[in-house]
């Protein structure tokens, strides 16, 4: 993802371009564009909250893996990235799940776990 690119110009003038972006993206790249957003430094609760709410609405609807797995991945990212919160959410949401659903976050949760041990510890 965008990860490092806060506060240049670069990332300044992609902010819109994603956002636009995931207005009309197909559903399972939103929460690709999603992270990347938080990512670039721009409304991360809200975007955290998008990822939180589809993981919830894709573990809820059947035939939504594949955006169950890009919402647990961008979770996962910003985890990555420093944010307790979303490695909170992601914890909460894999607890007493199905397989199905708890195989995409635990490996969300090992990649922060690699990546970022002390946010972990």
């Amino acid at each position: 993802m965008a990860s490092g690119w806060t506060n240049d110009t670069a990332s300044i003038r992609a902010i819109p371009v994603l956002a636009a972006l995931q207005g009309t993206a197909p559903k399972a790249a939103q929460p690709t564009l999603a992270a990347a957003i938080c990512l670039l430094g721009s409304d991360c609760d809200k975007q955290e909250q998008f990822l939180v709410d589809t993981l919830t609405f894709a573990d809820q609807n059947t035939g939504n893996q594949e955006l169950l797995r890009s919402a647990a991945a961008g979770l996962g990212a910003l985890g990555v990235a420093g944010r307790t919160t979303a490695l909170q959410a992601l914890l909460r949401s894999g607890v007493g799940e199905k397989s199905s659903t708890r195989a995409p976050i635990a490996l969300a949760v090992a990649t922060v776990a690699l990546r970022n041990t002390p946010l972990i510890l």
